[in-house]
């Protein structure tokens, strides 16, 4: 895994910690019963391991409740 990669993870592990715990209820009160969506902006293409691990990612968080969106701004 890159370092870019596991850094990633590692933060969207957090987002489904934060949701999984309702803390997310609390933080934010009018979440509650929202459909929850995390976006990423990606700066360049994404490498072949990188799209692979967004798949993943992907189905992770929906199994969490969120939908995972990402857009990539090609300069």
């Amino acid at each position: 895994m890159s370092p870019g990669t596991f850094t990633c993870d590692k933060e969207l592990n957090g987002y489904i910690r934060f949701v999984e715990s309702q803390e997310i209820h609390s933080a934010y009160p009018a979440a509650k019963d929202k459909k929850l969506a995390v976006s990423i902006d990606f700066a360049k293409a994404l490498s072949a391991d990188a799209a692979c691990f967004i798949d993943t990612a992907s189905q992770a968080l929906q199994e969490a409740g969120l939908t995972l969106t990402f857009t990539i701004d090609s300069i």
